[in-house]
C-alpha cells in the first residue's frame, strides 16, 4: 500500500454458530472469534466499522442466520450483503 492511499475494502466472511461467531477478512487474511452475545456483537461491529467493508457474508446452519441479532445489527450498519 502507498503512503496516504486508502485500504481496500474487506471481504467478510461470518460462520454464525450457536455461541460463537467466526470471522475471516479479505484480503488481510485476519481469523477472528467474537461471542455471541451482547457484548461479542457490538464488539464485532466495532471492529469491522474500523475500515471499508466491500461485502459481507453469513454462513449459519438452519436459522441461527436470520434469528442473529448480528443480522439485524449489520442491516442497520448498511453493510452490502
Amino acid at each position: 500500500m502507498e503512503h496516504g492511499s486508502s485500504p481496500a475494502p474487506a471481504f467478510v466472511g461470518i460462520d454464525v454458530s450457536k455461541f460463537r461467531l467466526d470471522v475471516h477478512v479479505r484480503p488481510t487474511n485476519a481469523a477472528l472469534s467474537f461471542a455471541r452475545d451482547a457484548a461479542g456483537i457490538p464488539a464485532l461491529v466495532a471492529h469491522l466499522a474500523s475500515f471499508p467493508v466491500a461485502l459481507v457474508v453469513l454462513e449459519a446452519t438452519g436459522a441461527l442466520r436470520w434469528r442473529s441479532p448480528l443480522r439485524s445489527r449489520a442491516l442497520a450498519c448498511r453493510w452490502p450483503w
